[in-house]
């Protein structure tokens, strides 16, 4: 699942993997996006390694050698400015995960798709270097970029469907912190957040459960 990551470091401009729930149809507990949506590409490569925001996910791999990158994802706005994305391993991103975005695409107006392919539509992959313990990443290519789930696998005949298997076992590494923004809406406040939202009639408390409460949240403010 894109959201249980193992480290994210954001880009010097300030674009970072934000978690969220607002497009539907995602698997897990949420998804990502590179946010802000400003209309940001970064598509040069080694630049993009340290001017694009990046997610790590530790891996154990059982073999070395080829593996094929699967990603569920789409476009914020079904346009083709938001539909691309960059993957690695170990911190380098190869020629063959440089811009994935092959058929049947992400820009689509709602809902996901799986892609396998890199611009070209030849296959995405890595190169697994040893059965060991190694780091796959993912870079933002375009921002506004949705990311929902991750698959790789040594299996060149594979494609997934639906939101794809279930979760590998997850171990170690730090949880992602929990994220909240607000909007307006009309007279009215929508509250978008992961984690646990709370309330209080006081700024200093006491701080009590909103049990019941699913994100994005409404508030009327007296």
């Amino acid at each position: 699942e894109a959201e249980n990551f193992d480290g994210l470091t954001p880009a010097p401009d300030g674009h970072t993997w934000t978690i969220g729930t607002d497009r539907a149809g995602f698997s897990g507990t949420g998804h990502l996006q590179a946010l802000p949506n400003s209309g940001v590409n970064q598509n040069v490569n080694p630049d993009l390694l340290t001017q694009s925001p990046r997610l790590d996910y530790n891996v154990k791999f059982v073999k070395s050698g080829t593996h094929y990158i699967w990603i569920l994802g789409g476009d914020p706005d079904a346009a083709g400015a938001g539909d691309s994305v960059n993957a690695g391993i170990n911190g380098v991103n190869p020629p063959t995960a440089l811009r994935i975005d092959g058929t049947p695409g992400f820009n689509i107006a709602a809902g996901w798709n799986w892609v396998g392919n890199i611009q070209g539509d030849t296959r995405a992959t890595i190169e697994v270097p040893s059965a060991a313990n190694h780091v796959v990443n993912i870079w933002m290519r375009e921002d506004g970029f949705y990311f929902d789930k991750l698959i790789i696998t040594s299996d060149a005949s594979y494609t997934p469907t639906g939101t794809g298997p279930a979760e590998s076992v997850r171990t170690g590494g730090t949880p992602p912190a929990p994220t909240l923004s607000l909007a307006r809406t009309g007279t009215g406040v929508s509250i978008t957040f992961t984690g646990t939202l709370q309330s209080a009639g006081s700024i200093t408390g006491p701080w009590t459960d909103e049990s019941a409460a699913k994100s994005p949240f409404a508030v009327t403010p007296s």
